[in-house]
């Protein structure tokens, strides 16, 4: 009973990742559903690295979909991942001018616009809110309204972290946790209530 879209971020016929345990056949994207009608959908590709890694690491991309409205305006909804642990932050700084580009556009359009996913930067201003015995590592990127487009605000929750470290098995207080998952919208769209689900 539901509208869906699936755009592919990783596709590899066997991956020999790690090589103690590689990761072998691999087939995975985003996905987005919806109760109301998704008038279109496209796949846009982020910059991603071009050295060696990239035979590692995903196809990062984000999945638009498009609702149109009665007021001749559009509702877009954005399902975004981008990179993680890239040195320098260099990738992740590309791939975000390229999402500004994008919402830079459709502001022109003065569509209703949310983003929302995996942004693999601290999205959430939590980098010391979380209680940890680790440092903070060298792959957290802080990401804030300043780093936006004029005419957009981040909205994140901050009850529970949404990412950790995973250089040791997981222990709550001990690992170092963040928050990298929240929604990125436009001025014209209000957000009332946001959640993490801290199971």
């Amino acid at each position: 009973g539901y509208n869906s879209v699936y755009a592919c971020n990783f596709h590899s016929a066997y991956l020999f990742y790690p090589f103690n345990d590689p990761h072998g056949a691999s087939n995975a994207g985003l996905v987005t559903l919806s109760k109301y009608k998704i008038n279109s959908a496209l796949r846009r590709s982020y910059p991603i690295s071009t050295g060696f890694s990239k035979f590692l690491d995903l196809d990062r991309a984000f999945s638009v979909c498009r609702y149109d409205l009665e007021d001749g305006k559009q509702l877009v909804l954005v399902n975004s991942h981008m990179s993680a642990y890239d040195k320098g932050g260099t990738i992740r700084a590309e791939q975000l001018a390229f999402l500004n580009e994008f919402l830079k556009e459709e502001k022109t359009k003065d569509n209703y616009v949310i983003v929302g996913g995996d942004f693999n930067h601290d999205i959430a201003d939590s980098a010391e809110l979380f209680e940890s015995q680790q440092k903070r590592p060298e792959w957290v990127y802080d990401l804030t309204d300043e780093d936006l487009t004029e005419g957009y605000k981040i909205a994140a929750a901050t009850n529970a972290p949404t990412c950790r470290g995973a250089d040791i098995p997981y222990e709550k207080g001990v690992d170092y946790t963040v928050g990298i998952d929240g929604v990125i919208v436009s001025d014209n769209v209000e957000v009332t209530w946001i959640e993490n689900i801290d199971l």
